[in-house]
């Protein structure tokens, strides 16, 4: 008999179902949380929580019963705020809770999960700032993107054109048009990574979510051994080395430097989540009975840093992962070579004894 390649999806009329009482609670959550957002309540994050407890009651329950969140939700959502495009747009859980039932029932990683919910929360994102600007601004949605974009440049003109500092001689001075100008072009420039890496971050507080209440619904068997901790591939540690490196090197302002900066940014909290368990976790470096001048020397490093530079010390542990990662990786293929050859050296040296 041939073997289920994804046993739970297979056999998911078979798995047991969540109770009545825990059903009911998972839909009530799922419909206020999503309709709270029309009254500018949570925005993106009450979304995302409402799609955990959507994805939860599409692999622990499974019954028609839950797609009543759907219409109840939109109900709500039209009841408080009266305006269709937004009672449609809390309509986005829908979305974030299929990601994460078919991560679970397709048996995918936890880094996976979070990947893929990243990619819907920036399109949620993007369609929830689109509702927004075209009901704020009239004309088309060139128009009102355009006048939404000048705003925002105009607000931080005035952010950065406020900021005074002193000098020796008592005055005190404005930051310079060019400086400011400079400033404002960094900010817009960011902004992508920055969008990125808040998705990111929400995404990987929904995962984290929709894991518990699986467990606590008693459906832990669905989860198998994958653990909820985040890891990360060679490709993505290299891609980061390789941004970051072209980020603090290149130094004019260019497409490529504004690139390297984004991509760098974008990677970092997933490569930072990984050199944290790496020092503190609890298999860690500061957790091993290792002694002597290096352990010293790493704990006033990281102190300093902590102290110093809260994001430099993120960015320390971002490039320790992505060089034990692919220094693991280089030195795992290089074994397995030597391996081969030997291995290889052994059979022909048998085959001439046999010949001879």
């Amino acid at each position: 008999m041939k073997e289920s390649k994804y046993p739970l999806w297979e056999g998911r009329k078979n798995l047991p179902r969540a109770g009545g009482g825990r059903t009911v609670f998972m839909l009530l959550a799922t419909v206020v949380l999503s309709a709270l957002t029309a009254k500018g309540l949570g925005g993106l994050f009450c979304i995302g929580i409402a799609g955990a407890f959507f994805g939860a009651l599409l692999t622990t329950v499974r019954r028609p019963v839950i797609w009543l969140a759907v219409p109840v939700s939109f109900g709500g959502a039209y009841l408080l705020s009266g305006d269709l495009l937004l009672s449609l747009s809390v309509l986005l859980f829908v979305p974030v809770g299929f990601i994460l039932a078919y991560a679970l029932f397709f048996e995918k990683s936890f880094s996976v999960s979070v990947v893929c919910l990243t990619v819907v929360l920036l399109a949620s994102m993007g369609l929830m700032v689109l509702v927004s600007v075209t009901e704020a601004y009239e004309g088309t949605v060139r128009q009102a993107a355009g006048a939404f974009l000048g705003d925002i440049e105009s607000y931080f003109r005035e952010a950065f054109a406020s900021v005074s500092y002193p000098m020796a001689d008592g005055q005190t001075y404005s930051l310079p048009a060019e400086t400011v100008d400079r400033l404002i072009e960094t900010a817009v420039m960011i902004l992508p990574a920055v969008a990125v890496v808040t998705c990111e971050l929400l995404a990987y507080v929904i995962a984290k979510l929709f894991r518990a209440i699986v467990i606590r619904s008693g459906f832990r068997f669905m989860l198998g051994d994958r653990s909820g901790e985040v890891t990360v591939s060679v490709g993505a540690s290299v891609v980061y080395l390789i941004s970051a490196a072209v980020s603090f090197f290149v130094t004019k302002a260019s497409v490529i430097a504004y690139s390297a900066v984004n991509i760098t940014y974008i990677f970092l909290p997933a490569m930072a989540i990984v050199g944290f368990k790496m020092l503190f976790g609890r298999r860690g470096f500061f957790r091993s009975r290792r002694q002597g001048p290096g352990r010293i020397m790493m704990i006033v490093a990281v102190a300093f840093l902590i102290f110093m530079s809260p994001i430099g010390f993120l960015q320390m542990l971002a490039v320790l992962a992505a060089v034990y990662t692919v220094g693991r990786t280089l030195i795992s293929g290089i074994d397995h070579g030597h391996g081969g050859e030997d291995d290889g050296g052994s059979e022909d040296k048998g085959d001439n004894e046999g010949q001879h």
